[in-house]
């Protein structure tokens, strides 16, 4: 991250006033502080100046150098110690009292943010350590974004030919991504609706982040699809993510449909968010879904993600397992992932040698296999960049 990020967060005022507040009421003189994610040290500095006898504040990217020169700067460096690197990569001296951890992802919690969590629980959190934040909710809302459009509906209008060809095999992959996108409060056509709710002081399950929702519109409305986002628990306050809200350091997501929906007056709209599970219980790929009348539409994440061997092993070489016998099926669902077969057509090639599992089972198996460290290394890399 670039220093104008962190510069830019600074300024954020009500966040970082709620965090301020928040951590003072969680840390008491003499506890051991754990700060996840950094950056600048701000909220390090915090649980210092809150009474804490050591923090230690861990992160991966070069701001650490200044995060350094701050603490000194500013008289706290005897209190607060930077561990460079990524978690749970870094070890950590024993159990703390006060856990401090908002590096989510617009979906709150993703492969990568689920893995973390795992560790600290398991590692280094005790049943009495406080969290900061302690808790979010996820919401959906039908939204309008007649500006995005053209880049996920038909290139000219009612179909996608453009400069005199056709572009319509694209057309799935972007309609099955869940997109980053400027939205503002006035895009959301109906009231945001709370499909999940989530405690931080326990490893969340895919079930907390799964949920429906159901409006019912009063008059026709055209629909584009699903403003998806959190708030989180700081303190006495709800900070909101929402679409046009402030803070927006974690961003929202703009979940497509397949076509521009206009929900008739008198008509409901259903929708739902889910993601997969991976072998380990982290979410994996995001589905949603959307229903009114006749018309039905469910996004799947995994669509909009052409997979082929030859694009993973090259970056990823510590994903080549060990030959076990369930490795060994492992390495032949990614040898036959050439971007040219369904899940579907792999799932039935490995089937023979994976004795009595019923068909959904070995396309989620393969599923897993295909998505399962992809989604935290690439998230791990794009933090190092």
């Amino acid at each position: 991250m670039s220093m104008e990020y962190y510069r830019g967060m600074l300024i954020q005022q009500s966040r970082i006033e709620a965090f301020r507040q928040a951590i003072q009421a969680a840390v008491r003189p003499g506890d051991r502080v754990l700060e996840i994610g950094a950056g600048l040290g701000t909220y390090a500095f915090f649980a210092a100046q809150a009474g804490a006898a050591k923090v230690w504040a861990v992160e991966g990217g070069p701001v650490i150098a200044v995060a350094k020169t701050l603490a000194r700067l500013n008289g706290l460096g005897d209190r607060v110690e930077f561990l460079r690197g990524w978690f749970p990569g870094v070890a950590i001296p024993g159990p703390v009292d006060v856990l401090i951890f908002e590096d989510y992802d617009p979906r709150l919690i993703d492969g990568w943010t689920y893995r973390v969590l795992a560790a600290l629980h398991r590692d280094v959190l005790r049943p009495e350590t406080r969290i900061v934040p302690a808790r979010a909710r996820l919401y959906l809302a039908p939204v309008h974004l007649a500006e995005v459009w053209p880049m996920v509906g038909p290139l000219s209008g009612a179909d996608d030919r453009r400069y005199g060809l056709d572009w319509f095999p694209t057309a799935e992959y972007i309609r099955n991504t869940p997109l980053q996108v400027p939205m503002t409060a006035t895009d959301l056509r109906h009231e945001p609706r709370p499909v999940g709710e989530v405690r931080l002081d326990r490893l969340p399950t895919v079930a907390d982040l799964a949920g429906r929702a159901a409006w019912r519109f009063d008059t026709a409305t055209a629909i584009h699809g699903l403003a998806y986002w959190f708030d989180l628990e700081v303190g006495d306050t709800w900070l909101s993510n929402a679409p046009g809200g402030d803070p927006r350091s974690w961003g929202n997501l703009f979940l497509p449909l397949d076509q521009a929906v206009t929900v008739p007056a008198g008509a409901t709209l259903e929708a739902a968010v889910a993601p997969e599970t991976a072998d380990d219980g982290a979410p994996s790929w995001l589905t949603w879904e959307a229903r009114v009348g006749e018309y039905r539409y469910r996004g799947h994440e995994f669509k909009a993600n052409p997979a082929a061997l030859a694009d993973l092993v090259p970056t990823m070489p510590s994903w080549i397992p060990e030959l076990t016998k369930e490795a060994e099926v492992e390495r032949e669902i990614l040898r036959l992932a050439d971007g040219s077969r369904t899940v579907e057509e792999i799932a039935r090639a490995v089937s023979p040698a994976l004795g009595p599992l019923d068909p959904g089972q070995v396309r989620i198996l393969v599923i897993n296999t295909l998505s399962g460290r992809t989604r935290a290394q690439a998230r791990r890399g794009a933090r190092l960049l």
